[in-house]
């Protein structure tokens, strides 16, 4: 039996405008973080009204048997699955001719997990790993709340129908009953958000248990009477301009979802209310004619499309990943391809496909169930060839072959910069562009740099006798582990390696990059270390630190934390000293910003593109350094940008050594070379070790 379709409702303006401010909000974001910091949020708008209207759905069939729930399914694949597989396709095409080669391996797999809708489990597995937060940003990365609904659209329908069964039984409301079991979803899902969050933020921010409890919001909306009589206007009101200012205020170290997705959700989820009742008022309210607007209703139509589209059109346009600012020509015309393309899609493809006309084969249950079929279907064959196919055709193109001589950091003069040796021509270089990442300090493969849930430290040891030189700090103190190890053998060192992901040399507590949540495992570590110093009793100890998020109580804003980080440091280094060793703070180094990786990959011929600014560079590096080395002048303070850049440029080769492996991190072969630099810098502050 088909279930009695429930009657044609009024289209609400409400939410096609809610639509469109998400949508635009999610592309600013997405072209500058810095004009709009909070815009990510926009997908959060999307998940409540997604739950309200597909809640809203299936609360209103009079039944929801098979033949309603296959409905349900083949609505959501006449909706979803035609444009979002022509998009992944074109992407998936354009991404092979537009991208490195290097990265068709990663397109073709990020396709297929995304073909599958089990993205964000992909996503979220690999934000844990820590060398992967440098990599150039997917194409398909965006289809991860796709995945977050897809999965939703399967479990939804089933606890809607498993109400509408128990309701039966019971003789109890099934509205009622469909509000309890809504209620539930959200109490268990927002405590998983809260809890995994402050855990693992990372991962937190792609699953679905955690975002579960949003989409559930919009759903409790539409099982609760809708708010009528003159407060609506205001309440509606209220809800977007709280919308809008969340996404002004949130930022990208806001822990999220957790706490801070209630914003944003329950904003949307008070318009949603708002407007649910049909009201003359509401429709005359000023909230309500501003969202009727025909340009926001254009946008809010085609609102799907343009998420589909502006983030494969963004990272294909910048292929490298450098910084945009949003009101240049480059994100115009950006914003500008993503329209058109969008309309175009709306027009020929998610219109058409949603007739529900008995004149075109998939406006049936069956025919739309086949259409879906038929998406997945050709998408997981045509990836599958490309993933197959990717890794024999991933080669660099026109890679020179390593240098006659690669000298790199050694070429360069002492008192000079890199400038001295910066004009001669690149006749190849080395490590090889495919050998980029694998670049690594040694305590990479040797397990002593451990990952951000580790907090023990892993000793790794090189060298039988003579002084102990301890490397320890965050990745950009690892980066001068070869340069250690360099010097050691030269000098007859004994080198200790204790590197951590994110973690500095500190007595204060820092927040987990790019979550805003305390770093409890890097403190645990860091009191590890210090007895480990206690007990080794080195005679120098080298350290360096990445630009870092201090934590007191809450995270510090950019202006107080160097002082904060800096004290912390300070202390750390001063109990060191007091034991009679030496400390060497390097410097920390330029981070191109941008995958300069794949710039020298794909440029070998015209180097220049790769080449950026030193000064914007070091603007924020090495966060509270300079303020530690003032509170405890003991502390050498080791420079030697001068020789991985020039006075103003930092270049991406340097006499036939790639200096850069990623976005942030020197390449171990540079770091090697920089050991002559370092030893007449050590001498000079007189910290070079000696025997005790």
């Amino acid at each position: 039996m088909t279930a009695a379709v429930p009657a044609q409702r009024t289209h609400r303006k409400d939410i096609q405008g809610l639509r469109a401010i998400a949508v635009l909000a999610v592309v600013a974001w997405h072209l500058d973080p810095r004009a709009l910091p909070g815009g990510f949020a926009g997908v959060d708008v999307f998940f409540v009204v997604s739950g309200f209207l597909m809640t809203r759905w299936l609360v209103e069939r009079h039944t929801l048997d098979r033949a309603a729930l296959a409905d349900f399914w083949a609505r959501r694949c006449r909706r979803i699955l035609p444009a979002a597989t022509l998009v992944l396709l074109v992407t998936l095409v354009a991404g092979w001719i537009v991208l490195p080669a290097t990265r068709r391996p990663e397109l073709s797999f990020d396709a297929l997990w995304s073909a599958l809708y089990v993205v964000n489990l992909h996503f979220a597995q690999g934000s844990t790993d820590y060398l992967q937060s440098f990599a150039s940003p997917s194409p398909f990365q965006h289809y991860w709340s796709l995945a977050v609904e897809e999965q939703f659209y399967l479990l939804w329908p089933l606890l809607m129908a498993a109400a509408a069964v128990a309701a039966a039984r019971w003789r109890r409301s099934r509205r009622l009953l469909s509000g309890a079991i809504v209620v539930l979803v959200i109490i268990a899902s927002a405590v998983a958000s809260i809890v995994w969050t402050a855990t693992d933020p990372a991962s937190a921010y792609f699953t679905t248990p955690t975002r579960l409890w949003e989409l559930a919001l919009g759903g409790l909306v539409a099982v609760v009477p809708a708010l009528r009589g003159r407060a609506a206007g205001p309440v509606a009101l209220t809800g977007v301009l709280a919308a809008v200012a969340s996404f002004a205020v949130l930022h990208g170290s806001t822990p999220f979802p957790g706490v801070a997705a209630w914003w944003p959700t329950l904003a949307t989820a008070l318009v949603l209310w708002a407007g649910g009742g049909g009201d003359e008022l509401v429709r005359r309210s000023l909230v309500h004619r501003a969202l009727a607007i025909r340009p926001v209703q254009w946008v809010g139509a085609i609102s799907y499309s343009v998420y589909l589209w502006h983030w494969p059109v963004i990272v294909l346009a910048n292929p490298y990943d450098k910084d945009t600012t949003l009101l240049s020509w480059r994100t115009v015309l950006i914003v500008a391809v993503t329209l058109v393309l969008a309309w175009l899609t709306w027009r020929l493809v998610e219109e058409p496909l949603r007739s529900r006309s008995p004149r075109v084969p998939w406006a049936s249950v069956r025919g739309g169930i086949l259409l879906g079929a038929a998406c997945l279907a050709t998408t997981v064959l045509v990836v599958g060839a490309a993933a197959t196919a990717a890794p024999s055709l991933a080669q660099v193109p026109d890679y020179p072959g390593p240098a006659a001589t690669a000298g790199g950091a050694r070429s360069i003069p002492a008192g000079a910069t890199a400038d001295a040796v910066a004009g001669r021509p690149v006749t190849g270089y080395v490590p090889a562009p495919e050998d980029l990442h694998a670049d690594l300090p040694a305590s990479y493969a040797d397990g002593c740099h451990v990952q951000a849930e580790v907090a023990e430290p892993v000793e790794c040891r090189w060298g039988d006798d003579g002084p102990l030189v301890v490397v320890v700090g965050d990745s950009h103190a690892t980066q001068w582990v070869p340069t250690a190890e360099a010097l050691a053998e030269e000098h007859g060192w004994r080198v200790l390696a204790m590197t951590k992901a994110g973690c500095p040399f500190t007595a204060s507590e820092v927040a987990m990059s790019g979550s805003g949540v305390p770093y409890s495992a890097c403190m645990q570590w860091n009191a590890a270390v210090a007895a480990v110093l206690e007990r080794e009793q080195p005679a120098l100890v080298i350290t360096s630190n990445a630009p870092t998020v201090a934590w007191d109580g809450g995270v510090v804003p950019d202006e107080g934390a160097d002082a904060s980080l800096g004290t912390g440091m300070a202390t750390a280094w001063g109990a060191v000293l007091d034991r009679g060793a030496r400390v060497a703070v390097m410097r920390d180094t330029p981070a191109a910003g941008f995958s300069i990786d794949d710039c020298v990959r794909e440029e070998p011929q015209s180097l220049g593109t790769c080449e950026f600014d030193r000064g914007p560079a070091l603007e924020r590096a090495g966060t509270g350094q300079e303020e530690a080395a003032r509170l405890e002048p003991r502390a050498a303070l080791i420079d030697l940008n001068d020789a991985i850049c020039g006075s103003s440029t930092c270049y991406p080769v340097i006499d036939g050594v790639v200096v850069f492996r990623d976005a942030g991190h020197l390449t171990g072969s540079y770091a090697r070379t920089l050991a002559d630099h370092l030893e007449r810098e050590l001498e000079a502050a007189d910290v070079m070790p000696t025997e005790r």
